[in-house]
Order: structure tokens, then sequence, then C-alpha cells
């Protein structure tokens, strides 16, 4: 009889296990295409010195037109390819074109030209592409916090487990938008239970907008590099993604060379990718977790990891920014073809993140230098 117990708790690891690593794709060998780049011209620019910023936010493309949305300040500033600003939309009050939430913690534009802000307390606000708040539309989530008291385990597969994590990312597609998950939950986070969490945790939240709900919390588990070594990988064990024309996310964590491909239902397709040039990988042990956040920012100063995943819709490219460390005075940019071949990875200025592709550039998010808000913008010649 003990030895049936011990083949049927033996089973049910191998299966918990198995259940695990299905979750995630198998690893498809990624070409490298030699000379696919002809050339590249790096340009830096300064953002308008009208557009008043509280330094917080972030810029994007919508509908072909350069956007810095300031999370402070609330205002939308559209702008050309210099910078110059073209016309202001939004900012804080009541009115049905103002915004009243506080700072904006994360946005996603819609394919229409719409948008969707979220507030720092589960509140959601839904604008048409007139920047006209749709109130039917905007809504508050109530979450049950019972379920994350002290004295209950949380369950995974609970929304109130999760928060917004550090790098928070929101995407959209079709009328829905997604968000990373993060976990302080009491008993479940990568710290204090790394085997459990990174077994059973739920990497993206999905926000049902026409119904103003929580949709499905998708994935399951963290990949293979983060099995076990939480000490090591903790701060750098967010993520982020994007999402294609046909609904396939693409998942890229900070600590690991491979970037992962998820259908719509979230079902694994195939993970690829390699590993950046001269990133300095040797990450601090956390050993207390009074050591995580002022270690944080330093290590994500002096070390390498992955920063940003952008998928470019006009070239259908892949592209993932990454930094090297403070030993280099420059970042990297892996670019990957349709076939999850890399075809580029080329040194770009620090802090570069992609964000959209205007013919003939590729644009980055927008970075504080010497007071001022600049972004950079990539010529890159093809054959």
């Amino acid at each position: 009889m003990k030895r049936v117990s011990v083949i049927i708790i033996t089973l049910l690891i191998i299966l918990s296990c198995q259940e695990r690593h299905d979750s995630y794709p198998s690893v498809s060998k990624t070409s490298k295409v030699s000379n696919y780049i002809t050339s590249v011209e790096t340009s830096s620019v300064v953002l308008d010195t009208a557009i008043a910023t509280s330094y917080r936010g972030k810029m994007d493309i919508v509908n072909g037109q350069l956007c810095f949305i300031d999370y402070m300040y609330c205002y939308m500033y559209f702008i050309d390819g210099a910078g110059k600003l073209i016309k202001r939309d939004l900012g804080i009050g009541n009115g049905p074109k103002e915004i009243n939430c506080g700072a904006i913690s994360t946005h996603s534009f819609f394919k229409d030209g719409g948008v969707s802000f979220y507030g720092s307390s589960d509140d959601v606000y839904v604008y048409s592409n007139e920047y006209v708040q749709n109130k039917d539309a905007s809504f508050r989530i109530r979450r049950d916090y019972s379920k994350v008291a002290e004295n209950v385990k949380p369950d995974p597969q609970a929304f109130e487990t999760y928060t917004f994590p550090r790098l928070v990312v929101c995407r959209s597609y079709g009328n829905n938008t997604y968000v990373n998950n993060g976990s302080e939950a009491y008993n479940f986070n990568y710290f204090e239970t790394p085997d459990d969490y990174s077994q059973n945790c739920r990497i993206i939240t999905e926000y049902d907008i026409p119904n103003k709900k929580i949709g499905r919390l998708l994935g399951k588990g963290l990949p293979e590099i983060y099995q076990g070594t939480s000490d090591r990988n903790y701060i750098f064990s967010e993520f982020t993604f994007d999402i294609d024309e046909e609904g396939n996310f693409y998942v890229a964590f900070m600590a690991d060379s491979l970037i992962y491909k998820f259908n719509k239902d979230f079902k694994p397709v195939v993970a690829f990718g390699r590993k950046g040039r001269n990133m300095d990988v040797d990450y601090f042990k956390v050993t207390n977790p009074k050591e995580i956040y002022p270690k944080a920012n330093e290590q994500y100063e002096s070390k390498g990891w992955y920063t940003w995943a952008e998928y470019i819709p006009e070239k259908n490219w892949f592209c993932r920014s990454y930094h090297k460390g403070a030993h280099s005075t420059t970042d990297g940019l892996q670019i990957y073809d349709g076939d999850n071949n890399l075809i580029a990875d080329i040194d770009v200025p620090v802090g570069f993140k992609p964000i959209g592709y205007v013919h003939p550039y590729l644009y980055s998010d927008v970075i504080e230098q010497d007071e001022k808000l600049i972004f950079h913008k990539l010529r890159i010649g093809e054959p």
C-alpha cells in the first residue's frame, strides 16, 4: 500500500509538471538571416517645448500619427516626426472630452482609433476615436477582497489575486484589452511561494469591454528559466507582450532569451529567439524581500534584460529591445521576420523601446534626458 501511494504521488508530480510545461510552446530553431538589413540611420528628436509634461507617460502610434500621453496630466499630445505639437486632446476634468481618474496607469488604442485608459483603482475609461468618453462603456471592477485575505490561500484563477506589475503593458484585440499581471498576494507570489507561483500563476488578464467585466485569465506558470531561480530572477521576472493582427500573442520575459507565441485562445504555438549581444546577466540574488525595491532600479540600470516587445504589422516584424548593462554605451534591438528568423540585431541608443512604424521610420518611446523628453527614430535599409 505504501508503495502504491508513492507511485501515485510521483505520477501526480509528473502530471503537474507536464501540464505546466505544456502551457509553453516547444522551442524551434531560430535561423539568423545575414545581410538582410543593409543600413541603419538613427536620429534623435526633442519633443516640442510647448508640451507641458510630468515626464510620466508613453508614446504611441495611432492611425499613422505619433501621440504622447502624459499619465499625470492626462493630456494626449499629437506630434509630427520632428517632435512639433499638432494638437492636444483630453486633460483632467469631468467633461466629455476630459478624464478624471487621477493618474493614468496604462492605456491601449483600438483599431478604429478609440482608446481605453486604466486608473489605479480598477477603473476603465473608454473613449471614441474623437476622444469623447463613452460613459456607457466605462466601468469599475468590484474586487472580492475576501479572496486575498491573509488567512485564505489565493486562487490563481481569481482576478483579485493579481495587480499591475512595475512594467505594465496594455494591448487591444477586437473589442477587448489585455494587461499583464503581477502578484504580491499573501502566500502567492514569486518570492515567498516560488514553486507554487511559477507553476500556477496566470500571466495576462483579459478585459471584456463590451460586457464591462473581467474576461479570461490567460497563461499558466512561468517559463523554464524561472523554475527554482526566484532568488536570481525575481527582479527580472516580469514580461512584455504584443498581439498581432490575427490575435496571436508574443510574450517576452525580462531574463529569457526565448519569445513565446500563443494563438488567440492562448494555446502554445512556438518558442523562438536568440540571446542579445554582450548582455551582463550576473543578477543580484535576493535573499530578503526588503532588498527587492532598493535593488530593482539599480539592477535595471546596471544589468542586461529584455525591455520591450512590439509587433510591427506594416512590416510583419516582431521587435524586441534589450538593455546590455552599465558597461555598454548602447542598447540592442532584435528584429524577427514572419517566419521567426532573426533578420537584425543592431545597436540602438540606450533606452530605445520600439513603439511602431510610420514609413520610413521605426520609432521609440520617449526617454527623459536632461529635463527634456526625446525619442529616437530608425531608418532601416532593406534589400
